[in-house]
């Protein structure tokens, strides 16, 4: 990779500099088997000392986030999961090892018992986001159910939508 004469990559540090006034999702890649995987958590935890407050730290790999509460208390931190893994499960060990949210992939909280996990894991303290919702009526349903966050490929297509609808429900 050529940079060219007094060109530096951009550091994580320096991409969370030039968006002082926005939050982001840091999904830290980390999952066993996969090229570099740190079973330590190593990179999330440097990662959780560049983060700022409002910014939430991600993981499939749970024991990562883990690592991150446990270096850095007061860095959010969630757990995303997909596929058969118990959204019940993720929120138990949300509440027990102190992380603020868990990431479900969307169609794990559109069935019927989505209402359901939803307020669990508001009672249990912990917040539900989910990703990648890139259709408005499924944001709109997830909105409904009460969802705090929804990753989406078009932030501004999904909350002009939600605004919208809100403002006709008023």
């Amino acid at each position: 990779l050529d940079l060219g004469a007094g060109q530096r990559p951009i550091l994580l540090a320096d991409a969370l500099a030039a968006f002082p006034d926005r939050a982001f999702n840091l999904e830290v890649k980390n999952w066993p088997g996969d090229p570099g995987f740190e079973d330590d958590g190593a990179l999330a935890v440097e990662v959780a000392a560049v983060s700022r407050p409002g910014d939430l730290l991600s993981s499939f790999h749970w024991p990562t986030m883990d690592a991150v509460r446990s270096m850095h208390p007061e860095v959010a931190t969630g757990l995303l999961l997909e596929g058969d893994v118990a959204l019940e499960a993720a929120i138990e060990w949300a509440a027990r090892f102190g992380h603020v949210a868990v990431i479900p992939e969307w169609p794990m909280l559109t069935g019927p018992d989505g209402v359901g996990l939803v307020k669990s894991a508001h009672e249990a303290g912990v917040g539900v986001a989910t990703w990648t919702v890139n259709d408005v009526q499924v944001a709109l349903q997830l909105a409904r159910i009460g969802v705090d966050a929804i990753i989406t490929n078009d932030p501004g297509l999904m909350v002009a939508a939600i605004e919208r609808s809100t403002q006709e429900d008023a």
